[in-house]
């Protein structure tokens, strides 16, 4: 089956021309083909307008999906089945709030600072509870820090997302899909024994994202032979985001001793990197 195809666009014609030209260069066959067979939707945000205001975009889209469907309901699903999905939930595109924009707009500044001035093992530790949109700020932080490095020029940046269920590492890896990001810089969605293998202290990526990092182990288990996943993952990356919320461990292995997590909380609040 054929998947729609979406892409984040910067809002100008210096954005529309590099999607043209990456449509031209980097998309797969199959990709273009796709393009070329099914129309294309552009939901342009407009701001500062009466035109299109932010409320009204949900019932837009509603009006514009249902068209589609009416069309081609292989390709368009139900807008139930999609937000009943945990792709979607998880999706990086979720319109976020004031508050969570201002944390990512704080943590890419500080992802690239740190990469331009080349530090190292970097953390920014954000924490709190469920329910308070930390997957969605950390999948649409994620996304955008590839956006941030192509308008930057950096041709190559290795970032990768770090999750701890089989169902979370299909679910990113059908978002890194579908976004080109597993197209353009291969795998980028690992759990956290793999990524550890996978990755040396002497050889770091830019930069390691990690969901529900109270999940991590803390003592070594099966083919896991460490003492703590997260100082392991921080000596794999050049800066190392976590999404915490210690009310949510489930095992005797994921047990965090307070000093421990202190620890890294104090680590990230002396370079300001620590948000609640």
């Amino acid at each position: 089956m054929k998947y729609p195809i979406v892409k984040k666009i910067v809002d100008n014609v210096r954005g529309l021309n590099a999607f043209e030209e990456e449509t031209n260069t980097v998309f797969s066959k199959r990709d273009k083909e796709i393009l070329l067979e099914f129309p294309t939707v552009y939901i342009h945000n407009w701001k500062n307008t009466k035109n299109y205001p932010v409320n009204e975009t949900d019932h837009i889209f509603h009006c514009i999906w249902q068209k589609l469907r009416s069309d081609n309901e292989e390709v368009f699903p139900s807008e139930e089945r999609i937000k009943d999905s945990a792709v979607f939930k998880a999706s990086p595109l979720h319109r976020l709030t004031d508050e969570q924009l201002e944390v990512k707009e704080d943590i890419i500044r500080k992802v690239f600072e740190s990469i331009h001035k080349n530090k190292s093992n970097q953390l920014i530790f954000v924490e709190g509870e469920a329910g308070t949109g930390k997957t969605v700020l950390n999948s649409s932080t994620f996304y955008d820090i590839y956006l941030q490095a192509e308008k930057e020029g950096i041709d190559f940046l290795k970032c990768c997302m770090i999750v701890n269920h089989d169902e979370q590492l299909r679910v990113y890896k059908q978002i890194a899909l579908k976004l080109g990001l597993t197209e353009r810089y291969g795998e980028v969605v690992y759990k956290p024994t793999r990524f550890i293998n996978s990755y040396s202290e002497n050889d770091p990526i830019d930069v390691a994202f990690v969901d529900e990092a109270h999940l991590l182990l803390t003592q070594g288990k099966q083919s896991y032979t460490g003492k703590n996943q997260l100082a392991d993952i921080i000596q794999r990356a050049r800066v190392t985001v976590v999404m915490f919320d210690e009310n949510q461990i489930l095992t005797s292995e994921q047990y965090w001793e307070q000093e421990q997590l202190e620890y890294f909380r104090n680590k990230a609040k002396k370079e300001k990197n620590y948000f609640e």
